[in-house]
């Protein structure tokens, strides 16, 4: 048995479904700052079922540009760094381990969360070495800050493209029609792991998808060397899989035996050697965030854990 723990992702719609069918005791929630009344019911739930919780960060910020760490000027970033700091507030009121935030940007993006759907703002492209000091600073700030909430902050690493509409169940398409996020790199997120003692999240699938190859053998040692890599830093696996084209997109196909009948990135051979890093790393949570069978995605990474 691994000693990792896994966990399900839930929302307001689905939390008693998937927390009741599951008997999980760890989850992630995909949580809006901008929301906080539609998780009450939720987080009574949680605390009265001892259930261990840690919050994903979502919001807008105003003309629903998406919170940005990394963009270089005050209107985008402090208010980006305020609503962070909100949702560290309510973790550690509620009392959960973490809010996991994503790592930043060099460009702005417009982002309908309601819709499900991003598109590019043209001509916000900024220096990336700029970028990267901006999220520094402000990862830094929110550290401090997490610290002194007893709360853990933990940043995510981000796909290089994105599809317009991000439920590919509903546009197989599009993924074929995806714009340059111009996000930080995930190695950009180990120095904040090795150098500053950030907290990392390794999502499988974004750190894949930095690498634009249908060479699979390829893939497959970039993703393992980069998992290694992040390993000592990582309290945080997001383990999903993706379809072809490894184009720069996340597909979040799950670890179903049906999914890996349909030839996803990384193998089920492989996805077990992915996971053996973590095997005595009893402080890694990893949860699945497929687009469908939450809960029959958790009883397989039971299984992954308990073989």
């Amino acid at each position: 048995m691994h000693a990792w723990k896994p966990g399900i992702k839930v929302g307001p719609q689905n939390y008693q479904e998937n927390l009741g069918r599951s008997h999980a005791k760890y989850c992630e929630v995909w949580y809006r700052v901008d929301r906080e009344g539609e998780y009450t019911d939720m987080f009574s739930y949680l605390q009265e079922h001892g259930i261990h919780a840690g919050l994903h960060f979502w919001a807008m910020l105003q003309d629903k540009i998406a919170p940005n760490l990394a963009y270089p000027d005050e209107k985008i970033w402090k208010p980006s760094l305020e609503l962070m700091q909100k949702n560290l507030e309510i973790a550690a009121k509620h009392h959960h381990a973490y809010v996991n935030i994503h790592v930043g940007n060099a460009a702005l993006e417009k982002m309908d969360l309601d819709r499900h759907k991003s598109m590019p703002i043209e001509h916000t492209v900024v220096d990336y070495h700029l970028a990267e000091r901006t999220a520094e600073k402000n990862i830094l700030t929110l550290q401090t800050y997490a610290k002194k909430l007893g709360v853990l902050l933990i940043i995510e690493t981000v796909p290089p493209y994105d599809p317009e509409g991000w439920d590919s169940d509903q546009n197989p398409n599009a993924r074929l029609h995806a714009h340059a996020t111009h996000a930080l790199s995930n190695v950009f997120v180990e120095h904040l792991g090795k150098d500053l003692g950030i907290a990392i999240n390794n999502d499988i699938s974004h750190t894949a998808a930095e690498l634009i190859t249908n060479d699979r053998e390829k893939l497959w040692k970039y993703l393992y060397a980069r998992t290694v890599a992040l390993a000592p830093y990582t309290k945080l696996i997001h383990a999903n899989t993706m379809a072809e084209p490894f184009n720069g997109t996340d597909s979040h196909d799950g670890i179903l035996d049906s999914d890996f009948a349909h030839n996803v990135f990384p193998s089920k051979l492989q996805f077990e050697k992915l996971l053996s890093v973590f095997q005595s790393h009893d402080d890694v949570w990893i949860v699945n965030e497929p687009q469908r069978d939450h809960v029959e995605n958790y009883n397989a990474l039971v299984a992954f854990n308990t073989s």
